[in-house]
Parts: C-alpha cells; sequence; structure tokens
C-alpha cells in the first residue's frame, strides 16, 4: 500500500465504543473464558499472580511472581479456539512458581494462574495464548502454502477501500477493504450477505500506539518513526515475539469472518526502521503472514 493512502496518523476517530465493542482474538476469548471458569472464588485478600510465558520450539515454559500469603498455585488452561467450560482443565502447582513442559508441534492454548490460601482463591492472573511451533516460525526457505479453499480476487475485481469513518455498505462493487480492529462482525457480516467480499486491514510491519494490543509488543521491537506517520514506528520483524502478536490479529480476522487481510508495512527491509534488516529477513516474515 502506498503511504500517502493510508489513514491519518491522528486516529481521534477511534471511538471508546469502537473499542469495547473490536477486541484482538485472544481477548475476545479470553472474555469467554474468565465467564465459564468452574467455581473459583475471588477474594480480595490475595493478589492475582503475573505470568510470564517463554518458549523454545516445542517446549513451554510459564513462571509468575510469588503472591505474599498464598499457599500455592493453580495453573488452568484451554486449547485455542475455545469451545467451553469443559476445554478448561486445571493443575494444582503447590508451591511451585514455575513450570516447564514439552508439547507437540502446532500446539497453543491460553494458561493462566491463580493463587489460593486455606480458603480462598485470588483473581486470575494475565491470559496468556501461545503457538508452538517445531520449525522456526520465521523461516526464508518456507515453502508456500498451498490449498484452494481461500479467497482468491480476479484482477478485475471492482472495490471500495475504506479506514476512516463509518463504512458506507452501499457502495456498487464486489469488494471492501476495511480496519480489522474498527469494524465490527455486524458490519462483517452485513456486507457479507449483500454478497461483497471483505478484506481486513491491519499494519503487520509496524507499532501503532493507538492499537488495542499495543502493551502486548516488546519496547525492543520498537525501531524508528516511519516517515510521516508520528504515532507509528517500524518493527524489528525478527522478533517471534512480533509474529505471535500477528498470529493473534491473524485469529481475530478470522473470528471476524474476514474474507482476507491486508497486511501493511511489509517492506521494512528497505526503510531506516531501526535495525538492521536484510532482505532474507522480510521475506522470511512475508512467507510467515
Amino acid at each position: 500500500m502506498e503511504k500517502d493512502q493510508k489513514k491519518p496518523g491522528n486516529k481521534s476517530h477511534n471511538s471508546l465504543n469502537a473499542k469495547q465493542s473490536n477486541h484482538i482474538a485472544s481477548l475476545v476469548y479470553l472474555a469467554i473464558f474468565f465467564l465459564f471458569l468452574p467455581g473459583l472464588a475471588c477474594a480480595q485478600a490475595l493478589n492475582p499472580p503475573a505470568i510470564e510465558v517463554t518458549k523454545n520450539r516445542i517446549n513451554v515454559s510459564v513462571s509468575w511472581t510469588p503472591v505474599s500469603n498464598a499457599l500455592g498455585y493453580r495453573l488452568l488452561y484451554a486449547p485455542y479456539p475455545f469451545t467451553g467450560s469443559d476445554s478448561i482443565k486445571t493443575i494444582d502447582l503447590s508451591d511451585q512458581t514455575e513450570l516447564s513442559v514439552q508439547l507437540w508441534d502446532g500446539a497453543t492454548f491460553y494458561v493462566a494462574v491463580n493463587a489460593y490460601d486455606g480458603s480462598t482463591s485470588s483473581k486470575l492472573s494475565n491470559v496468556e495464548l501461545f503457538f508452538l511451533s517445531a520449525a522456526p516460525v520465521l523461516d526464508a526457505n518456507a515453502l508456500p502454502v498451498t490449498g484452494t479453499n481461500w479467497y482468491k480476487p480476479p484482477v478485475s475485481v471492482t472495490w471500495q477501500w475504506q479506514l476512516l469513518g463509518e463504512v458506507n455498505p452501499d457502495y456498487d462493487v464486489e469488494l471492501y477493504d476495511i480496519d480489522l480492529f474498527d469494524s465490527s462482525v455486524e458490519l462483517i457480516k452485513s456486507l457479507q450477505a449483500s454478497g461483497k467480499k471483505v478484506i481486513c486491514y491491519f499494519s503487520a510491519g509496524s507499532y501503532e500506539n493507538f492499537r488495542e494490543d499495543k502493551d502486548r509488543f516488546d519496547p525492543a521491537t520498537l525501531g524508528n518513526l516511519l516517515d510521516g506517520w508520528p504515532d507509528e514506528q517500524w518493527l524489528d520483524i525478527r522478533s517471534t515475539r512480533v509474529a505471535e502478536i500477528m498470529i493473534e490479529r491473524l485469529n481475530l480476522a478470522m473470528q471476524k469472518g474476514c474474507d482476507g487481510v491486508e497486511p501493511d508495512n511489509m517492506d521494512g527491509y528497505l526503510n531506516d526502521s531501526g535495525f538492521d534488516l536484510t532482505a532474507r529477513d522480510q521475506l522470511a516474515f512475508n512467507k510467515f503472514i
């Protein structure tokens, strides 16, 4: 996408209602996750732990901060996509504050921890979604994905590209390209019901400081400002943490029912990103997306 076509740097149009109604995939499932937690008492006496998830191929470690006055901890996990209360499993870890396990290629889980004492339990920690891959996630030598079950717009397709303001659904076109975060499921389904395909826009190569998942990025992965866009920074696309966040965004697009995505800013290696990105780094990231 040409940068002069991109939406303005001042994103004041993002209303509170829009932010409340449009969550990234993990947050949507996590809200459901909370609702279905079986019989866990919440008490103010114990603070919730704060967990950190680290991964190495098919190995994953979960560690958390000790909680004052806690006698022990429970690990709660559920596979992605979340299917309800029956999918939530609990492990009593006694007084452990770390757990390391080896799973399998492609394992994808939500995980959280709570603390307990003799009679009550804390609220849940932050809930994390992790994806394990036996092969490097970012691999310039990765083979192309083959298949026939995704939407491939013809060159002659007519389209409306709108990232700002209230989307006008009445254009006589075959395809709409709209913002992933700001567009509701209802809007997407309405467009599709009228016979249109829907492509969902997000920036894959830059950090936007107004997005709902902005706090999930590691500060070390944030580079120089994009020329002309003071609220955006280039991302270190070599980072597996960045890749994980993009997986969450792709999951959100799938959850909302988008027919495809438009990942923007996929040319960091040609720009003054603040990182020593090579064409091979960019190829690996672009293949991953």
